[in-house]
């Protein structure tokens, strides 16, 4: 005679075990399937040129969130799990462009990849903020000269 397993009453409709190996067996599976989940799926767009900053923030939180930083951060520990390092790889691989995975496919640690990551984008945002600061200097320095016509200020100010 089979006994029947009680079904859980969460959406996902897990089987519920009931003796108290099957049940701490049971809540370890369904902790690395959320984080097997959250992984798949990402609520933030890919890696871009122009979005590193904003990406890295959420890519610190996600992998904080699942216990995977330390093998981003490593120091803060210097030796890290397995399981930990290959879940910062899968997470960070998901966020990236095809062509981006390419370019990082070569890198063994979630620490190689994600200095890979910053220093293929922050020298671009470094460039990026320069150009700004120096086109808000020349338009700090735009001023109408006392001869000039509105005409050929407006003509200074749009080429």
């Amino acid at each position: 005679m089979t006994k029947a397993m009680p079904r859980d009453s969460s959406a996902s409709g897990a089987l519920v075990p009931s003796d108290s190996a099957a049940t701490a067996a049971a809540a370890t599976a369904a902790a690395a399937t959320a984080v097997t989940t959250a992984a798949g799926k990402l609520p933030f767009r890919l890696l871009t040129r122009t979005n590193y900053a904003a990406w890295a923030m959420r890519m610190k939180y996600l992998l904080r969130a699942n216990g995977a930083w330390g093998a981003v951060d490593r120091e803060a520990s210097s030796e890290v799990d397995k399981g930990k390092e290959e879940m910062a790889m899968t997470i960070i691989s998901q966020s990236i462009d095809d062509s981006t995975l390419l370019r990082v496919a070569e890198k063994e640690t979630a620490a190689e990849l994600w200095a890979a990551l910053r220093s293929m984008h922050v020298g671009v945002e470094r460039v990026r903020e320069a150009r700004v600061q120096s086109l808000r200097s020349e338009f700090d320095d735009l001023k109408m000269g006392d001869a000039e016509f509105v005409d050929d200020f407006a003509a200074r100010f749009t080429t």
